[in-house]
């Protein structure tokens, strides 16, 4: 039987790495209580962009490590990713991949379960997963996710 690997990982074909969301001017709006909501709305956003920023940061870090091999340090940088937004579908995608490389494939199964729910119609995952089955001998769930794109 042949061992498939997951494929090269390539941040870019995920579109994460987009242009930096405008920053919004914050000071346009934070004297008096009427505009202190959209102050904070702003504010909000400004944070929501800087919090994309670093992730996107750490993901390019582990990007690095995978496609040289180095499954535990991308590991570690896809860790960072998820402490800093847990709802990161990509995140959840890259530590899947780095524990399947390393081995421990149901650990690698339930991060790429949790991507698929943030990422629901991404066929790599999809294919990931169902690559994985088919290579722990479960062939019903190997099916299934081959079948679904």
């Amino acid at each position: 039987m042949v061992q498939a690997k997951p494929s090269q990982f390539n941040l870019e074909s995920h579109n994460v790495i987009a242009a930096a969301p405008a920053q919004p001017r914050i000071s346009s709006g934070i004297s008096g209580d009427n505009t202190s909501r959209q102050a904070l709305s702003h504010l909000n956003a400004s944070l929501r962009g800087v919090k994309q920023e670093i992730v996107q940061q750490y993901l390019r870090k582990a990007s690095i490590e995978l496609n040289r091999g180095r499954h535990d340090r991308a590991e570690k940088w896809a860790l960072k990713a998820l402490e800093i937004d847990e709802k990161s579908g990509i995140s959840w995608h890259v530590l899947g991949m780095c524990r399947e490389m390393a081995g421990d494939f149901a650990s690698s199964i339930s991060c790429y379960e949790a991507a698929l729910t943030l990422m629901p119609d991404d066929g790599e995952i999809l294919n990931n997963l169902g690559r994985l089955a088919s290579r722990m001998g479960d062939d019903a769930s190997a099916e299934k996710f081959s079948g679904s794109f």
